[in-house]
């Protein structure tokens, strides 16, 4: 009588047991992740308003005394989606019954980002207000 051998075959590779490579599995997951992140990033663009225009904001970080000056640091920020250029800064001050004034342009303030400066004026009492504000910009 003749005996059958056993069917000799290697063992599943795949994770479902149907011969694809553990590392096909694993590279079609990583493709399938980045995918997904790249659809929620492009969504999320299109829902936050990137087509906003240029929504400046600028606020006083710190003053900063000299013997000859005071330097008065600012952060400019666009909250906006569009690129503002030209951007013009003008600061002033009261002190002692003058008032001064200083100003600072930036170059580029690209959406959604925030950039320092600063406005020297001359020697100002301590708190002395110092108003800043955005005169103008233009479309890049």
């Amino acid at each position: 009588m003749a005996t059958r051998g056993k069917s000799r075959r290697g063992p599943a590779r795949g994770g479902a047991g149907d011969g694809i490579p553990v590392l096909e599995w694993v590279g079609a997951a990583t493709g399938a992740i980045i995918a997904a992140a790249l659809l929620g990033l492009l969504g999320w663009d299109a829902l936050t308003g990137h087509d906003r225009p240029a929504d400046l904001v600028v606020e006083v970080v710190r003053r900063i005394a000299s013997s000859g000056s005071t330097t008065v640091e600012i952060r400019i920020l666009n909250r906006g989606g569009r690129t503002a250029a030209d951007v013009e800064v003008r600061g002033s001050a009261a002190t002692g019954g003058a008032t001064y004034a200083a100003e600072m342009a930036f170059d580029l303030v690209p959406g959604h980002s925030e950039h320092g400066g600063a406005l020297v004026f001359p020697p100002l009492a301590d708190g002395a207000p110092v108003d800043v504000r955005v005169v103008g910009y233009r479309d890049p």
